[in-house]
């Protein structure tokens, strides 16, 4: 027999709702509804008969499939299928106990896990039940009682926020269900519906941004964390995903947070504080929202930790670069930029001729101080920025600062102090550096000084001046970088995907693209689709990395999240991906696919409902239903959010409602019959109940 010890950690929680801390990740869901042993569970303990049993056969103690148990006087009402059941009257054997364990689980990557499940146990004949963990595959086995009760007991949960005497869990996870009869021949222990499910708390990731200028590149997909409701600050719901980072400046005065790419499909909230008043909701300050570049003010005392909080408003997909530029310091080059202004484009290389890298600002030159960002910069290889001509050239003498991808790098500079300078527009209007890294450079202009030379005017990098200094453009430099051979990996997705609603189909691909940037391509002038913009629709950004892709027929959000939403896809849609070569050409493009949307009237469409469920605060009514259910939930702020999973986390429905008060939303779903999670989100956290599909 195993040694029970106590079990260690800071809180275990039972209540008839899991309170999730986090969109949560679904480890396991186990239903019990065949009569054997599930897949990879172990059954322990008494396996011998003992002395005196009816029957002589070994049995592990436990019966599976079961949908209902009547024996000497115990039994187990119905439930909603199959369970599990531990009982001397099912093994036909006299034991003293019996235990069942889940599959190894490496739980590494998690703050808390909670398990949750249906049980039922009322404790009579002197009956006990545990429920145990182990950190070492079964060795050794921590426990805590199980509440008995006279019903089933359902949606019991156990949170593990800390439990391991070195607060992390281990890679040789196990959970079990202990039944002891203490001698009785009566009592038993059924359970049901386990689901195991991880959590992260984003206080335990805190990126620390390491100095000035260092670029921090986020990607902020799906819901966030929900108990840590970063709401209000800047007067945005902010359901979607989020990131915290920390910084201690070592010089006080102004500071600026510049955020040089994105993406521009979703939104992100900048919000900001001192560390000492504590990673929680509270105390925020508001810097702005953001799906373009920019910049923020902020005023930083050296020495002091400050955390950056940034929240995405939506589920869609956005990816950010920023970082936070220092006052400057005597005798540096200046790098704090009034401005983001734009973006060059691809560098320029040699493929029969350079072209320049300018966007091709007619109207008007720099105008003040500006940053650009470079794209596609290749090592090794000579540049030059250069701001001689156009609208407005020699009305100051700029400093320009060359700044490598790291943010710390500075390839060249050609600033001198002001005061006392006798260098003239034509000295500094043009820079040749040569890349010490490949990828996208930063390029800061700062106005040094009057044209003509000497402006005393101009102090610790402020701007003094604001008027139109000439236009940026990039050219090939001494040594010209060669034009990169375009490839594109292989399409291996399958020819033609059919999709129900709330489904969702892959984009697969094998091998690497050169540039490693891809673009999904959208068109229904050949396939009768609407949806959408009704016309090609093109998603950039993809690279590598991001394939497989799982869409949706919003494309995760990004035709919902428009400031005018776009209805989503229907009917039949050609998708490719495409590579794009450093001059904005389309170089190769792999082979299409068909997605075909379909419709809640198509056969393989199944319409199911819901069953009756009733958790604190939120209502679900009726149980069963023909399509349709009715969600309440109380005390609502501003929002709520309706998330339906499968047992495999995957997202089968979702939708959210503006309002306050009790809310009253009828939700209709398309999906197979089984067991679901309802999620319910709101302002003031989460619910998750185990929903039942007839």
């Amino acid at each position: 027999m195993k040694r029970i010890f106590t079990f260690l950690f800071l809180s275990a929680i039972w209540s008839q709702t899991m309170v999730a801390q986090n969109n949560f990740t679904i480890l396991a869901f186990e239903d019990f509804e065949t009569a054997t042993i599930p897949a990879d569970w172990v059954a322990f303990e008494s396996t011998t008969p003992p002395a005196g049993a009816t029957s002589t056969t070994p049995s592990d103690g436990w019966a599976f499939g079961e949908t209902s148990y009547t024996g000497t006087g115990w039994a187990v009402p119905a439930a909603d299928g199959g369970f599990a059941i531990s009982n001397d009257n099912v093994a036909d054997q006299d034991r003293s106990f019996d235990a069942l364990a889940s599959p190894v689980f490496d739980l590494t990557g998690y703050d808390s896990v909670d398990v949750i499940f249906d049980m039922f146990y009322d404790g009579t004949d002197g009956s006990t039940a545990l429920f145990l963990v182990s950190y070492d595959a079964g060795a050794n086995w921590l426990s805590i009682g199980l509440p008995a009760d006279p019903a089933w007991s359902s949606t019991i949960g156990v949170t593990f926020q800390y439990t391991s005497l070195d607060g992390t869990f281990s890679d040789e996870m196990v959970f079990a269900f202990y039944h002891s009869d203490g001698g009785g021949a009566g009592s038993g222990f059924a359970v049901d519906n386990v689901i195991i499910a991880g959590y992260n708390n984003p206080c335990d990731d805190v990126i620390a941004i390491a100095s000035c200028n260092a670029p921090q590149t986020v990607t902020l997909a799906g819901l966030g964390i929900v108990d840590f409701d970063f709401t209000g600050a800047c007067m945005f719901d902010v359901p979607g995903a989020e990131q915290l980072y920390s910084f201690t400046p070592t010089t006080t005065g102004a500071h600026t947070l510049s955020i040089t790419s994105a993406t521009g499909t979703s939104w992100i909230d900048y919000m900001w504080k001192e560390a000492s008043t504590g990673c929680d909701t509270l105390g925020w300050t508001c810097l702005g929202d953001q799906n373009a570049t920019g910049n923020f003010a902020l005023n930083l005392t050296s020495g002091t930790e400050y955390l950056f909080l940034l929240d995405n408003e939506f589920a869609t997909s956005e990816t950010q670069t920023f970082s936070i530029i220092c006052p400057a310091v005597p005798g540096e080059p200046c790098l704090l930029s009034a401005d983001t202004w734009g973006d060059l484009g691809a560098a320029p290389c040699v493929d029969g001729g350079c072209e320049a890298a300018d966007p091709g600002y007619i109207a008007f030159g720099i105008y003040g101080s500006e940053t650009y960002t470079l794209t596609n910069v290749q090592a090794t290889y000579d540049y030059v920025f250069d701001v001689c001509t156009g609208v407005g050239a020699g009305s100051w003498i700029p400093e320009i600062v060359i700044l490598a991808p790291d943010g710390t790098t500075i390839d060249a500079w050609n600033g001198e102090p002001a005061t006392g300078s006798t260098l003239t527009h034509a000295d500094q209007c043009s820079l040749e550096w040569t890349a010490t890294q490949s990828g996208t450079y930063s390029i800061i202009i700062n106005e040094l000084g009057t044209a003509n030379g000497d402006a005393p005017g101009q102090v610790d990098c402020t701007t003094s001046f604001a008027t139109d200094n000439g236009n940026p453009t990039v050219l090939c430099g001494t040594n010209p970088a060669p034009c990169p051979v375009c490839e594109a990996g292989t399409l291996t997705s399958p020819a033609v995907q059919d999709l129900c609603p709330g489904e969702s189909f892959d984009v697969a691909l094998s091998g690497n693209s050169t540039p490693n940037s891809y673009t999904l391509y959208f068109d229904n002038t050949t396939s009768g689709g609407t949806g959408g913009i009704e016309a090609p629709i093109t998603i950039t950004g993809y690279v590598d990395g991001n394939f497989p892709l799982t869409i949706d027929e919003d494309i995760n959000g990004t035709l919902s999240g428009q400031p005018s939403p776009l209805p989503p896809l229907a009917g039949s849609w050609e998708v490719k991906v495409i590579v794009v070569d450093g001059a904005d050409a389309d170089c190769d493009s792999t082979a299409s696919f068909t997605v075909n949307f379909l419709t809640s009237a198509d056969a393989q469409c199944i319409t199911v409902g819901i069953e009756e469920n009733e958790i604190g605060q939120v209502n679900i009514y009726p149980n069963p239903s023909n399509g349709s259910f009715t969600v309440e939930i109380a005390d609502v702020k501003e929002f709520a959010q309706f998330v339906v999973m499968d047992v495999a986390g995957r997202e089968v429905y979702s939708q959210t409602v503006l309002g306050s008060g009790t809310l009253r939303e009828v939700l209709n779903l398309n999906v197979n019959t089984g067991s679901y999670l309802l999620q319910v989100n709101s302002d003031s956290g989460t619910q998750v109940s185990r929903i039942v599909v007839k």
